[in-house]
């Protein structure tokens, strides 16, 4: 997969979670090292995405900490894609973990084969 340019590419997901993220002024994400890295990058709207590992612990891959501390975070992204068994990387199935220490968010959308779990109501604030 060729991540040059996503927008060129046309990632359904990428665009649909985009698109969201205007319509609700959202800034800050978190998914996995492959979806927040290139999403990051390509974000015409300067969305904020890191990576947090299934077991809900920051993935520092080629980041810096000051990308996590201290930020209030407002969504994140669970990628269909990922198998359970492909390492420590955050997927669709670990959604009923994030429910479980977050509570319900505020919003879902389904962007392709990305569910995007939208929390307006502060529970991401400041989690790592």
């Amino acid at each position: 997969m060729v991540w040059h340019n996503l927008t060129a590419y046309g990632h359904p997901d990428f665009e649909c979670i985009e698109k969201t993220a205007t319509e609700l002024n959202l800034h800050n994400g978190i998914s996995h090292y492959w979806q927040a890295k290139p999403f990051t990058v390509f974000s015409h709207s300067h969305l904020n995405i890191v990576s947090m590992k299934k077991n809900l612990k920051p993935y520092y891959f080629i980041d810096t900490t000051h990308r996590y501390q201290n930020i209030n975070f407002e969504f994140i992204l669970l990628d269909a894609a990922v198998k359970p068994e492909a390492g420590p990387y955050l997927s669709v199935h670990d959604k009923d973990k994030i429910i479980q220490r977050f509570g319900q968010p505020t919003l879902t959308r389904q962007c392709g084969h990305t569910t995007m779990l939208v929390y307006q109501n502060g529970k991401l604030n400041h989690i790592f």
